[in-house]
């Protein structure tokens, strides 16, 4: 080994101990924050081997010691010797360690001793035993739905369980919807409560929108009329389902005149003849036709 030269402020260099030996240092107090060191004087001598000979071992008795009378009761409960830690989900739904007790599977029925556990619906779970009551999904990482105290997934939750739109009959999963209510319901028309998505509420003659669009669907835009369980808008409804004037042919929405078997117009009840309203409603009737007094009378003097 290479020895490093000498200054006049060094010390000489320490020898190397010898091999084999070992040296214990004394530890001493220092003041706070600086470390003390002590040197370890070299030995000029080799210290002596210690005797390999080892103390003999104790004796061990050949005969057990006497069981006591009684098994002694465990100190500490039988929930705390679970082998591994409950370790927390990497999931939506939470944890719980179950050092404190046992608790048993929602799913299976059995003892939870070991592994992870799902936290749900007021119960504890294997993560194998927590999926869908349906069509048996695992829920562990993913949205679950309760019904009557079972886990569903999200498709068949909403399949089995959430009111359908009238229109295109599929679940309706929006919180706002249109709910109708008509005493002309029957049950060969379907259920008497009808549910729509806020889209699919329109005329199912023209399918203009009955709730503006511009604004999410939040106001009612126009007036529609139930008929025979189907939405229709004011205009479709007149034309396609009120009665006809025998006159004119148009739809009567309004007051009419019941007359001859049919209705008519307020102004388009007139004498065949004169096309004058009837001042006192009365009239007198011919080939079907209404006519006035005046014009009547010449009528039958032609026919004569």
């Amino acid at each position: 080994m290479r020895e490093l030269p000498q200054t006049p402020n060094s010390r000489p260099p320490l020898p190397m101990p010898p091999l084999g030996t070992v040296q214990n240092a004394t530890k001493h107090s220092a003041s706070p924050g600086k470390p003390s060191y002590q040197t370890i004087p070299r030995s000029s001598t080799l210290p002596p081997i210690p005797s390999s000979s080892r103390p003999p071992l104790p004796s061990v008795p050949n005969t057990p010691p006497p069981l006591p009378a009684k098994s002694p009761r465990l100190s500490t409960p039988l929930s705390s010797t679970f082998s591994k830690p409950i370790s927390k989900l990497e999931s939506s739904y939470s944890a719980k360690s179950l050092a404190l007790g046992l608790s048993t599977c929602q799913g299976c029925g059995k003892v939870v001793v070991e592994g992870r556990i799902v936290n749900a619906m007021n119960a504890h779970w294997h993560p194998d035993c927590f999926k869908c009551a349906q069509c048996g999904e695992a829920l562990e990482h993913i949205d679950y739905f309760e019904h009557e105290g079972k886990p569903y997934c999200h498709l068949d939750y909403h399949e089995n369980f959430s009111p359908y739109c009238f229109h295109c009959q599929t679940p309706i999963l929006e919180t706002n919807f249109i709910t109708i209510d008509d005493d002309a319901f029957s049950e060969s028309n379907g259920p008497s409560r009808r549910l729509y998505h806020l889209n699919h509420f329109f005329c199912v003659q023209c399918g203009d929108p009955f709730l503006n669009p511009s604004n999410d669907f939040q106001t009612l835009d126009k007036p529609y009329t139930m008929f025979k369980g189907h939405p229709y808008c004011e205009g479709c409804h007149n034309r396609l389902h009120m009665p006809k004037c025998k006159t004119c042919g148009k739809s009567v929405t309004e007051d009419a005149v019941d007359a001859l078997g049919s209705l008519f117009h307020l102004q388009c009840f007139v004498c065949e003849g004169c096309q004058l309203p009837f001042n006192d409603h009365a009239f007198f009737e011919q080939v079907g036709k209404p006519w006035c007094e005046s014009c009547f009378d010449i009528l039958i003097r032609n026919l004569v």
